[in-house]
């Protein structure tokens, strides 16, 4: 099966926030986003701190447009 992919634009979503400029802001204010745990369930939340977007599903889902519906292809 050959499939075209098609890329039309890019940007990022992190622990230091949502899109491009604000991410590379953030890093060039030397910003750590480093931080324990809150959403992810992990045996090693205890151990390490982790770049986790502070966010519940349904709320990344909202601020990236995405339908909070259950869809299932």
């Amino acid at each position: 099966m050959n499939e075209e992919i098609v890329i039309s634009g890019m940007g990022i979503y992190s622990a230091l926030g949502l899109g491009l400029q604000n991410n590379f802001f953030q890093l060039s204010q030397s910003r750590d986003a480093l931080s324990s745990l809150e959403f992810l369930d992990t045996i090693y939340q205890n151990e390490y701190p982790f770049g986790e977007i502070k966010k519940s599903t349904s709320e990344l889902k909202s601020d990236l447009g995405i339908s909070t519906e259950k869809n299932f292809y």
